[in-house]
């Protein structure tokens, strides 16, 4: 019996930074649907911080990738069950739960951009550290400052 041997092949650079902008696209959407949630709260100007913050890395990454010589995707990714809180339940759990989700969201993908940024190209990694990685670790902080001790 013969074992078949798959090969696993690293993302490229471009790859990455299109997955970047995927999450960023789906962030900017998510923060869009609690601003509605948080109408006439003082957190609203809080969540709208955050999500220009993700709109704007979303247009330096799609200036990543075409730089890259590929096409950026215009579609976002999934930001999992932070999403889903949010369009369909926020509404339900009140400002607190939907802070705290939000800062996990946040704390999640923080950790995900740290490691991304050890994978990609030395000038990608720079650029990914300056215009997306240190504003995501501000969002966070944004949000850390006023979840419910």
């Amino acid at each position: 019996m013969e074992l078949t041997t798959f090969r696993f092949e690293a993302p490229t650079s471009p790859d990455l930074l299109d997955r970047s902008l995927r999450g960023e696209l789906a962030a900017a959407s998510t923060y869009e649907q609690a601003q509605d949630h948080v109408e006439g709260s003082k957190l609203h100007s809080i969540l709208e911080k955050n999500r220009e913050s993700h709109a704007t890395r979303a247009v330096a990454l799609a200036q990543m990738v075409r730089r890259k010589g590929q096409k950026p995707s215009q579609e976002a990714g999934a930001w999992g069950a932070f999403t889903l809180l949010v369009e369909r339940g926020a509404s339900f759990v009140g400002e607190d739960a939907l802070l705290q989700v939000l800062h996990e969201g946040e704390m999640m993908l923080t950790a995900t951009y740290e490691t991304r940024a050890k994978d990609l190209d030395e000038a990608s990694a720079a650029d990914f550290r300056r215009h997306v990685l240190d504003p995501q670790r501000e969002c966070q902080r944004r949000l850390a400052e006023v979840l419910p001790s």
